[in-house]
């Protein structure tokens, strides 16, 4: 549809908006998560204080991402600007929508949570559909189609969210105060997720052509078909390990649902790496043959990432955002120092082969922090029906 090259700026769009956005939620998805699953009868005072988080958070994203955008990538893609600057507008329909989704999550509301986090992805789908079908060919046209069908999704999840669980309560400040609280614990853990899972196509965004951008993006795209899994299983996770007193089985829940993960990822990742030469140009096209051996690196990657995810996940359920936030921070070092070393050198394949070792780090260090887990480095949170510390 848009070639390598448009494919490219549509990846730059992306990226760039998607990192501005987290670094705008301060945290603020997994402690929703984690304070309605442990305080469920405040369910209102925390909906209306997200509320008013948001409209500033959103303001302040949209006006320093266009700073940003201008003074950093203006300078190496110029071309790209324009479009990028016209998807920043998408990060308050992205906040929203996660900020909804992670409070159903901590109420156990899976199927709520699952039908907004399913009616967000929906919008890409749906926007090439119709490009398609209207004949776009302009990575800027395509992004305001996601665009538009964004904020109609979310005016749609916010009414039936509202009419669903009809939440009751104003802003509080003390909720404020301890949602960012907790919320900055597990910030830099989610901050550096995002880098670990964006950061590569962050810089070659700024310092390769965009058409190699365009092949990356597609490796990124086909490796992480696994992916979703891993966020289901984190997803039932997070809220059930919270809710668990006692230690040793909320470790059991967590170490379970590691090796469920970590079998089925595995195997699918073995399948889709056999038929990735045959399935990859099948999908996107012959323009984009160049894309497969990173795909098929990245298919590792990918197992490791989905067990970051529930690794994650378990640990902020124990009440420990901040060694997985000291985990993702080790891993953004070393995919910062591999990209610098290797992507001038090898390309796409060594953004590939370092977002691996990234990976991998993180997955270590992670499971070294569960192992070593004893009920004397818990928090007192985790015993008491108490606000998040």
């Amino acid at each position: 549809m848009l070639g390598p090259e448009g494919r490219g700026e549509f990846a730059a769009a992306i990226v760039w908006s998607s990192v501005i956005g987290v670094i705008a939620t301060l945290g603020l998805p997994q402690a929703l998560t984690y304070s309605v699953a442990r305080e469920t009868d405040a369910f209102g005072e925390i909906f209306a204080t997200t509320l008013g988080i948001w409209v500033v958070q959103s303001t302040l994203a949209v006006f320093v991402g266009w700073v940003a955008i201008g003074l950093f990538l203006g300078q190496y893609q110029p071309l790209v600007v324009g479009s990028t600057h016209v998807y920043l507008f998408s990060i308050p329909c992205f906040l929203i929508t996660s900020y909804l989704s992670t409070l159903a999550q901590g109420l156990k509301r899976f199927w709520l949570f699952s039908a907004i986090r399913s009616a967000a992805a929906a919008v890409y789908p749906i926007s090439v559909i119709l490009g398609i079908a209207v004949g776009v060919n302009r990575a800027v046209e395509l992004l305001i189609l996601m665009i538009f069908f964004q904020g109609l999704v979310t005016v749609v999840t916010l009414t039936i969210f509202m009419c669903q669980l009809t939440p009751k309560g104003k802003f509080d400040r003390q909720w404020a105060s301890s949602l960012l609280q907790y919320g900055l614990k597990s910030y830099w853990g989610s901050l550096s997720w995002m880098t670990n899972a964006r950061l590569d196509q962050f810089l070659m965004s700024m310092f390769v052509g965009l058409a190699e951008l365009g092949q990356y993006a597609v490796a990124v795209s086909y490796a992480s078909v696994l992916f979703p899994l891993s966020g289901a299983f984190a997803m039932i996770l997070f809220p059930r390990v919270a809710s668990t007193q006692n230690l040793h089985n909320a470790k059991h829940k967590i170490v379970r649902v590691l090796r469920l993960n970590l079998f089925i990822s595995f195997s699918g990742a073995v399948l889709l790496g056999l038929i990735c030469p045959v399935l990859l140009p099948l999908i996107f096209g012959f323009d984009f043959f160049p894309a497969v051996y990173p795909a098929m690196i990245l298919l590792l990657g990918t197992v490791f990432l989905g067990c970051n995810y529930v690794l994650s996940d378990g640990l902020r359920g124990l009440g420990l955002p901040t060694e997985v936030s000291i985990a993702e921070f080790i891993g953004t070092g070393a995919t910062l120092f591999g990209l610098l070393l290797l992507l001038p050198r090898l390309g796409i394949y060594g953004a590939a082969w370092v977002s691996v070792l990234s990976y991998g780090t993180v997955a270590l260090i992670l499971t070294h922090k569960l192992i070593a887990i004893h009920s004397s480095i818990l928090p007192k949170s985790i015993d008491a029906n108490s606000k998040p510390n």
